[in-house]
């Protein structure tokens, strides 16, 4: 179960239906391909949705931005 900040250890873990918090810190985002997921980034109360029909790796949440996270393998770790 991942934490209101981070996704467990910051490794990958499917993810059913979550949606991490809103930090005062960057934060970096992946996930792994998939039919049917959906990662939407929060800015504001304002959602925006992003596919993940493909990997991608090391994508930037800046400050300020939660991500709610559906049907995905998903990772979320805090920026070094």
């Amino acid at each position: 179960m991942p934490s209101a900040e981070q996704t467990e250890n910051g490794d990958y873990e499917y993810v059913y239906f979550f949606a991490f918090a809103v930090v005062d810190y960057d934060r970096y985002m992946s996930w792994k391909s998939a039919e049917n997921g959906c990662v939407f980034l929060i800015v504001n109360g304002t959602i925006s949705g992003r596919s993940n029909k493909e990997d991608e790796a090391n994508v930037l949440l800046p400050s300020g931005h939660g991500v709610l996270v559906v049907r995905a393998t998903f990772k979320l770790q805090a920026k070094p």
